[in-house]
């Protein structure tokens, strides 16, 4: 059945794979457009408890701000990048099980 969530959660799908793209080919580390994804994605639990994992979302977040802020470099960095993918990447997973 076609309502306003799945469409929502459609959108934030391809957000979602939006900002894997962004961080994936981006020179630089200081951009805000992740940050208002995961302002939708927080909005997206907030409406649906159930379906996708607080813990995962909020590590998400606190990956992003620490990127977003630079309070590292080398391979802390690249540390905290991969923890960012897997979270976006169960993200994903996740509101790919909701929509379908």
């Amino acid at each position: 059945m076609i309502d306003g969530f799945w469409i929502s959660t459609i959108i934030l799908i391809a957000m979602t794979c939006g900002v894997v793209y962004f961080r994936a080919t981006a020179q630089s580390t200081d951009s805000n457009w992740p940050l208002v994804y995961y302002v939708f994605t927080v909005l997206h639990l907030q409406l649906n408890p159930d379906g996708l994992s607080q813990s995962v979302v909020l590590s998400a977040i606190l990956a992003a701000m620490l990127i977003r802020f630079e309070f590292m470099s080398g391979w802390f960095l690249k540390l905290i990048q991969i923890a960012e993918f897997i979270c976006l990447g169960l993200i994903a997973y996740s509101l790919f099980l909701i929509a379908f």
